[in-house]
C-alpha cells in the first residue's frame, strides 16, 4: 500500500499537536479544578479517592494521546508493524518526556507518562493492524500489517 499525501498531512497535524501538548509552558489542567471534573467524580462515586480517581483519568488520558501515533503509524509506513510502530512511539515518549524535564521545568516527566504513551501506541498500531485487514477482506490483520 502506497503512502497517501492524506496520512501524511494527517501525521503532520499530529505531530504538531503532539508537540503543543507536550512542550505547553504549564501543565495542561493548570487552571482546571480537576478533583471535582466529572470524571474524577465518577471513580469516587465508585468509592475511590479523589486522587485515585484523577490519577486513573491521567492515565488514560496519557493512553488516548497516543492512540492516534499507533494508527498514524500504521497508514503511513509502508511495511510498518505493530510492535515497531509501539517502539516509535516509547522513542517519541521519551523524547517528549526528556524535552520536557530539560525544557520545561514546570512541567511533570514521569515513568507512568512514558509508559501510558507506549500502550496508547501499541493500542493504535493494533487497532489499526486489525481494521487493515478487515477492510483487505480474508487475509490475517498481521499479514495486512506487515504490508501496510
Amino acid at each position: 500500500m502506497r503512502t497517501r499525501p492524506v496520512h501524511l498531512v494527517v501525521a503532520g497535524i499530529y505531530g504538531l499537536a503532539l508537540l503543543v501538548v507536550g512542550f505547553w509552558p504549564s501543565p495542561v489542567d493548570e487552571d482546571v479544578d480537576v478533583l471535582r471534573s466529572w470524571p474524577v467524580q465518577a471513580f469516587v462515586r465508585l468509592g475511590l479517592t479523589p486522587i485515585d480517581g484523577y490519577t486513573i483519568v491521567e492515565v488514560a488520558a496519557n493512553v488516548a494521546l497516543f492512540v492516534p501515533f499507533g494508527w498514524v503509524g500504521m497508514t503511513i509506513a509502508r511495511r510498518a508493524t505493530w510492535w515497531g510502530v509501539t517502539a516509535c512511539g516509547c522513542l517519541a515518549s521519551v523524547g517528549l518526556e526528556v524535552g520536557q524535564q530539560l525544557l520545561r521545568p514546570e512541567r511533570f516527566a514521569t515513568a507512568s507518562d512514558l509508559v501510558a504513551n507506549t500502550v496508547g501506541a501499541f493500542l493504535g498500531s493494533v487497532l489499526a493492524a486489525w481494521a487493515l485487514g478487515r477492510r483487505r477482506g480474508r487475509r490475517s490483520w498481521q499479514a495486512a500489517a506487515a504490508e501496510s
